[in-house]
């Protein structure tokens, strides 16, 4: 090895991104390169594996890096230390170690170079004097404490406390005050800035009290109105409920002439409270007759039809909360469940039960609700008499005849029609939504 450079050490500065850092300077080995990290003056001992490791090269200079990339402004300082023991041991007559030789000196130089530099560091007396012993020997613990230390006239350092020691001090002290000065100056120049905000602060308080005052007034009479909203509001509740008494058994024209009755007023069904009232009178889900071509207001046929889920979401939450709901690739009539609702494309949609053709029976002991039952004859059975001539014994499916001395049974020709079906009106089922 060759100590080539004349440095021991080498500064850079953070940016917060980059963590590697070369050296130039050659060491034996990684333990000797030491890091240190100053911010605002503070300088702080990085630990090495811990905050920093080192990568060496063939020519024993290297790189660190850094565990964490250091802040942005601050400073890194790499730089070696070698330690002052002599470990070569040269013996007579033994072949000479050309290696531990040079390796002995490059150590003497690396500490050279290392006490060069802690040395340029340290205060210096001029070259051209000669200086005893006891002239740079400090006082001793007693003498010194408490004091400053001061070169007296015949320029040997001595323990101080007149006031010629403290001239420097009291320099820093006018610059401070001088700091201070301008300070205040800025402190006033803000003063003067905060007084003109302070009236326009102001003129723009006055400004939000008139407008608060006129909100006031305006929320006052916003009071005065609601109250009225609210007496009516208690008329129309009070109205509303007359109207839901009598609403299954009055048409929608007596319930116009029996309100405008009662308020001495035309009032049209379609006053928006009024019909509001009327649609909630009736619970989601009801089923009803109605003797029309279409379904009425608020209500829908029940013929599978596919309807928004956002739409009719009450009628979608109440075949939830019933758990009336099938799937649609399953709803049909062959597994009986046509009459429950369809989930639909199974995320916007729905479709309706479909009460085509069927017949509605109230719920019994042991059914289920949207429960399909098909269609049947009750059990029973027919008695008849056959006569010993043949002749017809009574209006019975079968006759009896008597052709070459034989006695036959011929059925009669089949009659009615497609379905048991007693006397029957059609009517409209719709659903409540």
């Amino acid at each position: 090895m060759t100590i080539n450079t004349n440095s021991r050490k080498i500064s850079y500065t953070g940016n917060g991104t980059v963590k590697e850092f070369s050296f130039p300077f050659k060491v034996f080995n990684a333990s000797q390169v030491q890091v240190t990290s100053t911010i605002n003056s503070v300088t702080s001992q990085l630990n090495y594996i811990t905050d920093f490791l080192v990568t060496l090269d063939s020519n024993y200079t290297g790189t660190i890096v850094c565990t964490l990339p250091p802040a942005a402004g601050a400073v890194i300082t790499i730089y070696r230390v070698v330690t002052s023991e002599q470990t070569l041991d040269l013996r007579y007559n033994e072949t000479m170690p050309s290696q531990a030789v040079e390796d002995a000196f490059d150590k003497a130089h690396m500490l050279i170079q290392q006490n060069e530099e802690e040395i340029s560091r340290c205060i210096k007396f001029p070259i051209n004097e000669t200086l005893n012993i006891t002239e740079m020997q400090l006082p001793d613990s007693e003498t010194r404490k408490g004091k400053y230390l001061a070169w007296n006239e015949a320029g040997a350092i001595e323990a101080q406390s007149s006031p010629s020691t403290y001239y420097n001090e009291t320099k820093v002290y006018r610059d401070e005050s001088q700091t201070l000065l301008n300070d205040i100056a800025i402190i006033y120049s803000d003063t003067d800035y905060i007084k003109s905000e302070t009236l326009n602060i102001k003129s723009e308080t006055e400004a939000v009290r008139d407008e608060t005052e006129t909100l006031k007034n305006q929320t006052s009479q916003l009071k005065d109105e609601t109250q009225i909203i609210k007496n009516d509001t208690a008329v129309i509740k009070t109205e509303t409920q007359a109207i839901r008494d009598s609403i299954t058994s009055v048409q929608m024209t007596d319930v116009n002439n029996a309100i405008a009755s009662h308020r001495n007023e035309s009032v049209a069904v379609s006053h928006p409270e009024i019909n509001t009232a009327i649609q909630n009178a009736v619970p989601t889900g009801t089923i009803i007759m109605f003797y029309g071509n279409y379904a009425p207001a608020g209500y829908l046929d029940t013929i599978n039809a596919t309807v928004s889920r956002t739409t009719f979401a009450n009628l979608w939450a109440f075949a939830q909360a019933q758990n009336l709901i099938v799937a649609e690739g399953t709803k049909n009539w062959t597994n009986r469940n046509f009459n429950k609702f369809g989930d639909g494309d199974g995320s916007t949609t729905f479709s309706l039960p479909n009460f085509n053709g069927s017949f509605m029976r109230h719920y019994n002991t042991g059914d289920s609700v949207g429960q399909w039952l098909d269609q049947q004859i009750l059990v029973h059975s027919h008695n008849y008499l056959l006569s010993a001539d043949g002749s017809d014994a009574g209006n019975l499916s079968y006759a009896i005849n008597n052709n070459d001395g034989k006695h036959y049974v011929t059925p009669t020709a089949a009659t009615g029609g497609a379905e048991n079906l007693p006397w029957t009106t059609i009517m409209r089922f719709c659903i409540k939504y």
